[in-house]
């Protein structure tokens, strides 16, 4: 994981100084201070107790800002299927494969800081709703969780060009889940300002 988040900042790194090599710096414009819908696509790595490991997740999101700093934000998360062996740990041993999988979905308020004309920071806060279907056919289960809890994230942009940006960010959805996807995010993505 830690390599995962190194390589990504390196990268995001890299991108940042070839573009400042190529364009020059400018001061903030009116495009970047008045009203503009976003959107964006992105890559969220989020570990899993059922499936084991990391699993990486397709990511998209927009919002709408408001001015320099506040804004208000929407995004889907949607799960890759797991797979998973059962055993039921009685005497005769019951053993079957099985799958997880679902998505998630939250509406969040945001607060931009700029710290410079390309690179800010901002946070998050509103509402999660997480959706896992569990199922083992072979014994005949199905299982849907459904679960709303707060929301909050914290991230860093970097404007590429004028209208795109590299953002990268940490997220929270809710409380520690017991199956599936856990509750902690980590992404990154490009956004596109409108």
């Amino acid at each position: 994981m830690k390599k995962m988040m190194f390589a990504l900042l390196a990268g995001l790194s890299a991108v940042g100084a070839a573009q400042a090599q190529t364009a020059a710096s400018t001061s903030l414009t009116t495009a970047d201070t008045a009203p503009h819908a976003y959107m964006g696509l992105g890559a969220s790595a989020v570990g899993d107790t059922i499936g084991g490991g990391l699993k990486v997740h397709p990511k998209i999101f927009g919002g709408y800002a408001f001015d320099r700093n506040w804004g208000v934000e929407a995004g889907f998360m949607r799960f890759r299927t797991a797979d998973f062996f059962y055993w039921d740990g009685n005497q005769q041993g019951t053993v079957a494969d099985g799958q997880v999988k679902g998505y998630r979905s939250y509406a969040a308020g945001k607060y931009t800081v700029p710290i410079n004309e390309n690179f800010s920071a901002y946070g998050k806060f509103g509402l999660s709703y997480s959706v896992r279907k569990v199922s083992i056919p072979k014994i005949g289960l199905r299982d849907t969780e459904r679960d709303t809890g707060l929301y909050a994230g914290l991230g860093a942009q970097y404007k590429l060009t004028k209208n795109v940006a590299a953002v990268v960010e940490y997220e929270r959805y809710g409380k520690r889940k017991e199956n599936g996807p856990k509750a902690d995010v980590y992404s990154v993505g490009l956004k596109y300002g409108f």
